[in-house]
């Protein structure tokens, strides 16, 4: 049975496998009946291919995945498959350096394959570049970066699935290369701002456990303990000569802030290098939207709010720019509530305004279900604006 892109999907097909997202979650279950509002939810989610039972009806010269194996794509243009050796090559060296050993040669290797692999997969799923046949892991430049889409197509749906460091840096590396693109930088400049990121908080090993997943408020002592990640790491980092300073100055400044008020050193505005702004937009971001011990996860539009209201004091503006305008915050086909009470799923994006997307009802303020549903520009009305984020289809 074929693999279809989800784009060349037509409805009356019927699904010969489950859908999933990368949490192994289903979406739509074998069996299904396509409809339109099933492609379109399909779309906004980042889901690339589907197995369908027939493809009577679709038109001739689509392109179909015959293959019986397949990565799995997530909605940031990284496979499942390359965020998850990713992860175990960090958690790798987390163990290691834990048990008292050093970042060897072999894990500074893969960390810069992975690296590679990321950007790679990042450019081919979400970029546009002239001439891409040229683009490989040797050239120094990455020419003509233009978005294709909006790149973090479902940012909701990549929230960390647990609390272990080692996917909260997966997470931070894709977030923050997809950052550096949006910033139009050359390929050595995305490989030094990959490995950082991704290499950022592997001195979090060094501070307790105790302290580390403590769920009530720090004292003094602790908080200064959890703040000497950032050295521990830049240590651990520039034990080695094959990477890059810059690389290391990542872990060491991601924690100062835009105003002076972070750590270690108080540093302000430009006198914190851009990779280590990026990567703190990035750090802040995903440890929002995870659940910590401490407290729940934030939807995705509220750590973005944040995120933007934090620009010029804790976050440069040209960084936070780059993350906002390369956000949806409520994906195409995400089911909401509107603070009358009505319901319904959203139809398309606003990029100059993210938090007010146009919304197609279907449930009227007293929950009755429309015969018509209708469309609601949420920048042409004002009074409304959405209250939650559904995790299901609406009922």
């Amino acid at each position: 049975m074929p693999r279809l892109l989800v784009e060349n999907l037509k409805p009356g097909m019927y699904l010969s496998q489950d859908v999933t997202n990368y949490r192994g979650e289903i979406l739509l279950y074998a069996g299904i009946e396509l409809n339109e509002f099933y492609i379109q939810k399909l779309k906004g989610l980042g889901i690339m291919y589907v197995q369908v039972q027939s493809l009577e009806g679709f038109r001739q010269g689509a392109k179909v995945e015959n293959h019986q194996s397949s990565r799995k794509s997530n909605p940031l243009g990284v496979s499942e498959e390359t965020r998850h050796q990713a992860a175990v090559i960090v958690q790798d060296i987390l163990e290691n350096i834990e048990e008292g050993g050093k970042l060897e040669d072999q894990h500074v290797l893969e960390t810069k394959k992975m690296v590679d692999e990321i950007i790679q997969e990042i450019v081919e799923n979400r970029i546009i570049i002239e001439n891409l046949e040229d683009y490989s892991p040797v050239n120094n430049v990455v020419d003509e970066l233009i978005t294709n889409e909006r790149i973090f197509n479902n940012v909701e749906s990549i929230r960390n699935y647990d609390e272990y460091t080692f996917i909260h840096c997966v997470n931070v590396c894709v977030m923050s290369t997809i950052m550096g693109l949006a910033l139009r930088y050359n390929k050595v400049n995305l490989t030094e701002l990959g490995v950082g990121a991704l290499l950022h908080d592997i001195g979090k090993v060094r501070i307790t456990k105790e302290v580390l997943n403590k769920p009530g408020k720090l004292t003094d002592e602790e908080r200064k303990e959890i703040e000497k990640h950032t050295e521990y790491t830049y240590q651990i980092l520039r034990e080695r000569n094959d990477i890059s300073y810059l690389s290391a100055l990542i872990a060491y400044e991601h924690h100062e802030r835009f105003d002076g008020l972070g750590y270690p050193l108080g540093l302000t505005g430009e006198s914190i290098h851009e990779y280590a702004k990026i990567v703190a937009v990035a750090d802040v971001y995903d440890a929002l939207v995870t659940d910590r011990c401490y407290r729940p996860r934030m939807y995705s539009y509220q750590a973005a709010e944040i995120i933007n209201a934090s620009s010029g004091t804790h976050f440069a503006p040209c960084v936070v720019k780059a993350f906002m305008d390369n956000i949806v915050i409520y994906p195409v086909g995400s089911p909401v509530e509107l603070n009358n009470g009505a319901r319904g799923v959203v139809l398309k994006t606003n990029k100059q305004i993210p938090a007010r997307p146009v919304v197609l009802i279907f449930y009227d303020q007293d929950g009755n279900h429309l015969n018509a549903p209708r469309k609601i520009d949420l920048t042409q009305n004002l009074t409304l604006f959405i209250t939650k984020v559904f995790t299901n289809q609406l009922t």
